[in-house]
């Protein structure tokens, strides 16, 4: 491993790695990572046509390859990997602007009486669903994605011009199963589990000019969500990855998660169409809630809207390649050619939110982000498993972590998985991603209460 600047590495081709593999992290970090971390990289390597693996500064260990990670095949010698995608296909981030000034809600009855209406709206935990199914089916939804739902009056024509491009026309769904669509039909507009939330925040900071020039202003209260597919993108990426082990002789794979099919063949194009799909309904998911929430916060906007977990055929410098980023999430400059119109000339917001008891920040893509395919890290990334997190933390800890911040929970036990203890120092994370060149800070935004994916009514 060679340092070649303050928060970027490399690691040298060996045995087990036939191509260098950077890491833009920094010093504190990289002494801390966990030695799998490197093995999974390595083994991302033998992905078929692979040209490139990246590591972010939230990297950790995840199935096959690394959260955390960006992996670049060949478009035509290559392959599409669905364990490189991640599991929970185009799982993301949106941040809605409000008109309010978080003052307004230092009154902690008001913020509970906020939160607790957000959660009526909105079934959180793993398997939550709505009472009905949306009234938009499933199949559009997988092909059209939230522009559906805008058509039919669940958001403002406006939210489209602040979602990332994806996907031109409508995808080829035969790989998305009967039984993924009956799964996904009655979870539009669900938060989920696990690491799945919904934040309200305050803009403590904007130290970059381009906040007032987004929306963002100190002290305003804005809404930050992050969930994604739900079952329906798991049960696509599960079938899809038994699907293509069975063209796999026993042990000829390092890791069964690092399964792929070679670009050329039938397969390979539907199991892209099908990641397509399961990413429409990601972004519907994110639009579904916000109708709800706006249902509560008349005057919320969508700054901006972005997936992690995500497969993409994109152009770096007029060459063709197909670009795994499994936890990793897009930062395009001002003038890059995928941006949406409205941020062409400044380069998208970049959303990477902290644990649930610290900062998140907005960004907007550096000097060095081509270093990375325009890639960042999609948030703090864990340090300890959810099992030893409900081992080593104990309910006092997670209160004091947390402060004045509220949290829904029956009691500490139901989310002291996501304690802050259990995640990097996203302050570390920051630093990494700003020293490296990769992006800088537009606006910070400070917790004021967190709704994670557990189903609770009792609160603290």
């Amino acid at each position: 491993m060679k340092k070649i600047d303050s928060c970027k590495w490399i690691l040298a081709p060996t045995e087990r790695n036939k191509i260098p593999i950077t890491f833009f992290i920094n010093d504190k970090l990289m002494n801390e990572m966990e030695p799998d971390v490197i093995r999974q990289a390595q083994n991302a390597t033998t992905i078929k046509g692979t040209t490139d693996v990246i590591l972010t500064a939230d990297c950790h260990v995840g199935a096959g390859v690394p959260i955390g990670s960006i992996v670049v095949t060949d478009p035509y010698e290559g392959a599409i990997s669905i364990g490189a995608v991640g599991a929970d296909i185009a799982c993301g981030m949106r941040v809605l602007l409000t008109d309010y000034e978080a003052k307004t809600f230092y009154d902690k009855s008001k913020l509970r009486k906020l939160m607790d209406r957000i959660e009526e709206k909105i079934p959180t935990g793993l398997g939550k669903a709505q009472e009905k199914a949306f009234p938009v089916p499933v199949k559009e939804i997988l092909k059209k994605g939230a522009e559906v739902l805008i058509d039919n009056n669940f958001g403002l024509p406006e939210d489209l011009e602040v979602m990332e491009t994806y996907f031109k026309g409508e995808p080829d769904i035969s790989y998305i199963s009967e039984t993924a669509r009956q799964k996904g039909t009655y979870q539009v507009g669900t938060l989920g589990s696990g690491n799945h939330f919904i934040e309200i925040q305050e803009v403590k900071a904007i130290p970059h000019p381009l906040a007032e020039k987004w929306g963002l202003h100190k002290g305003q209260l804005v809404i930050q969500i992050h969930s994604g597919s739900r079952r329906l993108g798991f049960q696509v990426n599960e079938e899809l990855s038994k699907r293509f082990l069975k063209n796999f002789e026993k042990d000829e794979l390092i890791d069964k998660n690092l399964v792929w099919v070679p670009w050329g063949t039938d397969e390979a194009e539907k199991a892209y169409q099908a990641t397509i799909g399961a990413s429409n309904y990601a972004m519907a998911n994110r639009q579904a809630m916000t109708y709800y929430i706006r249902q509560i916060v008349p005057s919320a906007k969508v700054l901006y809207d972005l997936c992690h977990n995500t497969g993409r055929f994109e152009y770096m410098d007029d060459k063709k390649i197909f670009i795994h980023r499994k936890g990793a999430t897009r930062a395009l400059p001002a003038g890059h050619p995928d941006n949406v119109p409205k941020y062409k000339a400044t380069g998208h917001p970049v959303l990477i939110p902290g644990s649930m008891g610290t900062n998140s920040y907005v960004l907007v893509a550096g000097k060095n982000a081509k270093e990375s395919f325009y890639t960042v890290n999609h948030g703090s990334g864990r340090t300890m498993s959810r099992h030893a997190a409900k081992k080593r933390i104990t309910n006092e800890d997670f209160i004091k972590a947390m402060g004045n911040i509220l949290f829904n929970g029956r009691n500490p036990q139901d989310v002291i998985d996501e304690a802050p203890q259990a995640y990097k120092n996203i302050e570390d994370v920051i630093d990494s991603v700003v020293q490296a060149g990769l992006a800088e800070i537009v606006a910070v935004l400070k917790p004021m209460a967190g709704i994670k994916g557990k189903d609770a009514r009792r609160r603290r």
